[in-house]
């Protein structure tokens, strides 16, 4: 269990926090499986105590580790209970998990931006204008982190746009943590992300004529088009 590289004493928490969760990624810990004692955990890493409390304190508040007195630290099972409330740790998702949230983003989203299409107003457009340029110019740069942020904050806008803020709070809590899980599964050779992100802009163009033309079926049809082209990637990749 674990990676047998040291952490050095310099290292935050944080970096115990990614040991932790890597090693649940990769299946050396499941649920139910018992955390290391904190003496063994410094003793393997050379940090301190302090350092290994506060990671497993954050990851205990979060939903993926539970202390009992007497017996030690154990994970927990990662389901739809605590997903929202980890959204910083979407890579624990497992793939059921994220083939789940991909189809409740769907559902959500395809409703959302119908909505949009039709309460849009101008100034929206002209912002929603400016989101989608700045995906060009990351598409042009093939800056693959400069476009997964604009990605996320184009389709964020485009659920505020809906005037509806419980349908903008659940579209923000199912897609920031499949955000995280895309930038874990997407490692390709720039040709090949090159690919991925042109044809991602051109329904992203799609939905934003349709949004223009105040064209909510035209908008539905398009947003549905483009989370199927994401769920078979991430079906493939996962």
């Amino acid at each position: 269990m674990f990676k047998d590289d040291l952490i050095k004493k310099a290292s935050l928490s944080d970096i115990v926090i990614e040991k932790i969760t890597a090693a649940i990624r990769n299946g050396e810990l499941k649920p139910g499986d018992r955390i290391p004692s904190h003496d063994d955990l410094c003793k393997r890493w050379g940090i301190s105590r302090t350092t290994i409390r506060e990671a497993l304190n954050k990851l205990e508040s979060v939903g993926i580790l539970t202390k009992y007195q007497g017996r030690g630290t154990f994970i927990n099972d990662i389901t739809a209970n605590n997903t929202l409330s980890i959204s910083e740790f979407g890579t624990l998702l497992n793939r059921e998990a994220v083939l789940k949230l991909l189809e409740a983003r769907k559902l959500v989203e395809t409703v959302i931006v119908g909505m949009s299409a039709e309460r849009r107003t101008t100034e929206e457009l002209e912002i929603l204008g400016e989101l989608l340029e700045e995906l060009e110019q990351a598409n042009r740069e093939n800056n693959h982190v400069h476009y997964s942020k604009a990605d996320h904050e184009f389709h964020l806008y485009i659920s505020k746009m809906s005037k509806n803020p419980f349908l903008e709070v659940m579209m923000r809590n199912i897609s920031e943590p499949l955000a995280i899980q895309q930038m874990e599964v997407i490692s390709l050779e720039p040709e090949d992300q090159k690919r991925i992100s042109d044809n991602s802009q051109k329904y992203h163009r799609t939905i934003f004529t349709a949004i223009k033309e105040r064209d909510p079926e035209k908008a539905r049809r398009s947003m549905k088009l483009h989370l199927e082209s994401i769920e078979k990637f991430m079906k493939k990749n996962l």
